[in-house]
């Protein structure tokens, strides 16, 4: 009975001591190995464009001061638009921004100026500089496209806006006081349009 006893015990040590040796190879496999890691995050957020208007030409009325008195000495009969001799005006167009963009840009000018039923006499002048040069209609419309084309990199100010300003001088001589009567008695009256259109588009 004894040596069964003694066989029953030492077959229960072995097998705590199977058990033991299974767990220390457990806990050792989780406290003991190597291990190497890294964890890493990014973030970005979308670049400020802030470019939100484009301003427009108004350049023409319905009705003009006279040069001494302050009396509408050119008023239209309805609710025309309306260009005589002695009459004069101007405008600012240019792109806004409310705020310093991010990305780099270009702004790009499509200006057109576009005369009907004046034929080859067109007594309007037009000015970039305020009045310092005059320019025909031909040299305006190339003189303001390049004006407008321009880019402007990150941090970079928008373009400086720019006056256009107009005029139908009064008095030059006889013979163009019989040319400007004549357009003025035309059945279908002369017109002259100008068309602006700016884009701030950006650049890769």
């Amino acid at each position: 009975m004894r040596n069964k006893k003694e066989t029953k015990m030492m077959k229960v040590a072995c097998a705590f001591a199977i058990a033991a040796l299974i767990t220390m190879a457990c806990i050792g496999g989780v406290f003991a190995k190597y291990i190497t890691e890294a964890i890493s995050a990014d973030n970005a957020r979308v670049a400020y464009w802030g470019i939100n208007a484009v301003s427009s030409v108004d350049l023409f009325k319905t009705e003009y001061d006279g040069a001494v008195d302050p009396t509408n000495t050119v008023v239209s009969a309805n609710t025309d638009k309306v260009i005589a001799p002695g009459t004069e005006g101007s405008s600012r167009i240019g792109i806004t921004s409310a705020g310093v963009p991010e990305v780099a840009y270009k702004v790009v000018s499509l200006i057109a100026v576009e005369s009907e039923g004046f034929g080859e006499y067109n007594p309007v002048q037009l000015s970039l500089d305020g009045g310092i040069n005059w320019l025909s209609l031909n040299e305006f419309e190339g003189a303001i496209n390049a004006e407008f084309e321009k880019t402007i990199y990150p941090g970079g100010t928008t373009p400086d806006d720019i006056t256009i300003s107009w005029r139908w001088l009064f008095e030059v001589d006889d013979a163009t006081d019989v040319l400007d009567t004549e357009l003025g008695n035309m059945i279908v009256a002369p017109s002259l349009t100008i068309t602006a259109e700016l884009k701030a588009v950006q650049i890769d």
